[in-house]
């Protein structure tokens, strides 16, 4: 079996390294031909490797996963969004991803992307894409809000039922927990309200957010 070749490219080294080792439980049936924490140096790799799979991370510094994508063209692979948060999902369908994985990604999540690989058509893809689209949504509604941030330890994920504010330290964050010590992550406040959107929290002073 050739495997699908494929290039990822998240700003979290330790996403990189989470998707990189599931991948290689798959038995070969995905190489990975390159990986980059750097969007700018990502839209050239895909351009110099030409990759079947494209896993693209949404949020990132620099130039966000659609505008990698953009800079790539004309890229004819396959891609496959990789996020911590899905309020992005519907613009990722607009752009034709082959499937959308909230972080952490499995195994499960991987052999789905492989079988669409292997049998989709346009109509299908299309069909597909709702489907999935409709079953992110339901999950979501089934269940309480994450995000997942980086700490000095690696990702956190965190329920946004249990965040009591987001407070400004630098471009750091403060996360004050209900019942639990507060974290410190390597994302502004700003990045941290984009992650949450509006509902459910209200930047009461310029430097928190509050649940």
């Amino acid at each position: 079996m050739i495997p699908h070749s494929a290039i990822i490219i998240d700003d979290e080294p330790g996403s990189i390294r989470a998707l990189q080792w599931e991948i290689d439980q798959l038995g070969g049936r995905i190489e990975v031909v390159g990986t980059t924490s750097d969007p700018r140096e990502g839209a050239g790799m895909i351009h110099r490797t030409d990759p079947e799979l494209l896993f693209v991370d949404i949020a990132m510094p620099g130039l966000s996963g659609f505008e990698v994508v953009e800079a790539a063209r004309p890229f004819t692979g396959h891609l496959v969004f990789t996020t911590a948060y899905d309020r992005f999902a519907i613009r990722a369908f607009e752009v034709s991803a082959l499937d959308y994985l909230l972080k952490p990604i499995t195994q499960a999540d991987l052999l789905r992307v492989l079988g669409k690989l292997a049998t989709r058509s346009t109509h299908q893809r299309l069909q597909e894409q709702l489907a999935l689209l409709a079953e992110r949504l339901d999950q979501r509604a089934r269940s309480p809000r994450t995000i997942a941030v980086p700490t000095d330890t690696g990702l956190e994920f965190i329920r946004l039922d249990q965040v009591v504010r987001f407070e400004a330290d630098g471009n750091y964050t403060r996360i004050h927990l209900s019942g639990a010590k507060p974290l410190i992550v390597s994302k502004t406040l700003k990045v941290i309200e984009e992650m949450v959107g509006t509902v459910g929290f209200a930047r009461t002073h310029h430097s928190h957010l509050v649940n």
